[in-house]
């Protein structure tokens, strides 16, 4: 008899689990409520749109500090630089 491993038992575990359950899987909808003007299909665009926003906001913050740390003075006000 074939040793099973960890991959097997919980293959096995969830085939067992799925046989049992004789009623398909539905999802309910329900409304968002969304504002007026905001589209739910493009929500992932907008999300990607503000994490490229902060992404080009932090860069310019990290790189005015490169500036900063070229001309040999120390950032005002920077977490990283505590005294």
């Amino acid at each position: 008899m074939k040793t099973m491993t960890p991959f097997d038992k919980d293959n096995d575990a969830l085939c067992r689990g799925l046989e049992l359950s004789q009623q398909p899987f539905e999802v309910k909808a329900r409304p968002l409520r969304l504002r007026q003007g905001l589209d739910s299909a493009r929500l992932s665009e907008m999300d990607n749109d503000l994490e490229i926003e902060a992404f080009l906001c932090k860069t310019a913050q990290l790189n005015d500090i490169k500036k900063v740390i070229k001309m040999g003075a120390k950032p005002k006000n920077h977490r990283s630089f505590r005294s």
